[in-house]
């Protein structure tokens, strides 16, 4: 079911929409919650009820729209607040990935160089990893440099951060400014580049081509020293 609540007058259509709605469900529009009483076999007729579950309405996550604040733990078990770390960078990117997420691989590279380039320059990296054994996200995150920090829960899709960005697929990200508003979703590769570029400048060109270096170097050592 898909419900105007922007009344936009434009239905979103999709999983991940804050207007869609799983039929069977309380859903809340504008201060009332709400339930389907009865609906024909063909679909075409239903009729509502007020609900008495406690059910907050679905916000919006999309750019222009608040980011779902979160505190949770990382791969070392420490605390990562979402809004504290938007205190200390001007910046947020937060990366859906998983350790066995073929086209999250080939986003590492653009990661690791944004992380070096971009550390001390006003962005702030947030993994978020969906694997279900810890050894697994850790082996990943070390062999490919991806030293920034990961929040891991252990529960793959049913991650509580992806839940709550309504992830769908990965690789997915999300741009944060400093008051935790989404400023874009879906940039990846040399378009985020790109976009990180025009926001925060060249930021550390040497660190990002010496980051991309030893992850060369590190590729041909695993290999067998062996390159064409």
């Amino acid at each position: 079911m898909i419900i105007d609540l922007n009344q936009d007058g434009k239905l979103q259509g999709r999983s991940d929409s804050a207007e869609y709605h799983k039929l069977g469900q309380p859903f809340h529009v504008h201060g009332t919650t709400l339930e389907i009483a009865s609906l024909s076999p063909d679909g075409l007729n239903l009729t509502l009820r007020h609900s008495k579950a406690k059910v907050a309405m679905k916000s919006f996550i999309a750019a222009g729209h608040p980011a779902p604040q979160f505190t949770a733990k990382d791969l070392q078990g420490k605390t990562i607040d979402l809004q504290a770390q938007a205190k200390e960078s001007k910046y947020i990117l937060l990366d859906f990935w998983a350790s066995w997420c073929g086209p999250c691989k080939k986003e590492y590279p653009y990661l690791r160089r944004l992380h070096a380039q971009y550390q001390n320059h006003g962005l702030r990296i947030i993994g978020v990893n969906l694997d279900t054994k810890l050894e697994k996200a850790i082996e990943a995150a070390n062999d490919e440099i991806l030293d920034y920090a990961h929040v891991f829960d252990g529960k793959g899709w049913k991650n509580e951060i992806a839940q709550l960005y309504r992830v769908r697929g990965i690789p997915a990200t999300f741009l944060l400014d400093q008051d935790l508003k989404i400023i874009s979703k879906g940039l990846r590769g040399s378009a985020l580049e790109k976009r990180m570029r025009a926001l925060l400048g060249p930021g550390d060109e040497a660190a990002a081509t010496a980051i991309e270096k030893e992850a060369q170097s590190r590729a041909k050592a695993s290999s067998g020293g062996t390159s064409k």
